[in-house]
């Protein structure tokens, strides 16, 4: 049993749907979370909070990205998804990877259980 999660998750009022709505993961998954003693996150990968415009969604990977770029009015999910990996002399995946690490050095670590 996560107790620590439990205890957060009660302080702020939070059930396991609403975790999960903010978390954007199925109601299961938290319950799991708490069951199993886990939590939302690992070891090697790292979850940011910053309040900058975007206009795309970035996913990083080492040398893979997955840049969602967000047209006006649109929900990220009917806009197009761009598969990018690093490769000598495109600069598709260095320009977003400017933007991402210029986001990323100005967010802050996101931690659930505080």
């Amino acid at each position: 049993m996560n107790e620590r999660l439990r205890t957060v998750m009660l302080r702020r009022g939070y059930s396991p749907g609403r975790l999960a709505r903010a978390c954007e993961v199925n109601t299961k998954t938290v319950e799991r979370w708490i069951a199993l003693d886990r939590v939302p996150h690992r070891d090697n990968c790292q979850i940011r909070l910053h309040s900058t415009t975007l206009y795309a969604s970035i996913f990083r990977y080492d040398d893979i990205m997955l840049a969602n770029p967000h047209m006006w009015g649109a929900p990220a999910s009917a806009n197009p998804v761009l598969h990018l990996r690093r490769i000598e002399g495109s600069s598709w995946f260095d320009g977003y990877r400017r933007s991402f690490d210029a986001v990323w050095e100005t967010a802050r670590p996101w931690d659930p259980l505080t």
